[in-house]
């Protein structure tokens, strides 16, 4: 099989030999795919906690409670409500609005307000208030204090 292809395209013996070992190296490279593994179950003492509904872990970064200064002179009042941990109270605008967790695809916190569509993102150095039809940014770089 090797002769016809030799035949047509003359190789040097040193360009043959590096042609197979590529071939074989390629070769080598297939492999069966990898079973994904189990998650091991986050510890009760653990950053991340876990939801019925999440297959990503979400992440449980605590929101600060006060008033956060934002970019362009913004201010958003952040409230968690004391009976209900997935809740949080925001104050924007003049306007108060109760905004529910839902799990996010990074694990980080998210709150929406489902009438108003208010979104509240946790990260851990900052806050950030977005408009949930658009998607666009109301208030950022939001800091406690």
């Amino acid at each position: 099989m090797i002769a016809p292809f030799i035949a047509v395209h003359p190789f040097p013996r040193g360009d043959l030999a590096i042609v197979a070992l590529a071939a074989m190296s390629i070769a080598g490279c297939s492999s069966q795919p990898v079973e994904p593994r189990a998650e091991t179950p986050a510890r009760a003492n653990s950053p991340r906690a876990t939801t019925s509904k999440s297959v990503n872990p979400q992440l449980a970064i605590p929101v600060a409670s006060g008033t956060y200064r934002c970019d362009e002179n913004a201010r958003v009042d952040v409230t968690p409500d004391a009976r209900d941990a997935t809740r949080i109270d925001v104050g924007w605008q003049g306007q108060r609005y109760t905004l529910t967790r839902h799990d996010s695809y990074s694990g980080l916190p998210r709150y929406e307000d489902s009438v108003s569509k208010l979104v509240w993102v946790v990260l851990p150095w900052k806050g950030l208030l977005l408009d949930g039809r658009s998607g666009q940014p109301l208030a950022n770089e939001c800091k406690p204090g």
